[in-house]
């Protein structure tokens, strides 16, 4: 799943922009053409849905993480390692 909010969100970004007046923001290089609110643009809800579901994905990731090498102790962090010869 974090995979996958990863791919999607440069996407829901980029439909963002070409759906929206900031494409020509940034084709004139010019800030003050940057709209002030995205609402009524769908991209925009749906990366901000997206932004909001790989934030909490990485913190269960995380404390899944924190709790294989703090509580469990099975060694998993020490697994993932390179090994050295």
């Amino acid at each position: 799943m974090l995979y996958l909010g990863l791919f999607l969100l440069p996407l829901s970004g980029m439909m963002q922009v070409l759906t929206s007046d900031v494409s020509k923001a940034l084709l004139a290089g010019d800030p003050a053409l940057l709209p002030e609110k995205f609402t009524g643009v769908v991209a925009h809800e749906v990366h901000e849905v997206l932004v909001t579901a790989v934030i909490l994905l990485v913190i269960v990731h995380v404390l899944g993480a924190l709790k294989h090498q703090f509580v469990l102790k099975d060694g998993l962090m020490e697994r993932m390692l390179p090994r050295r010869k």
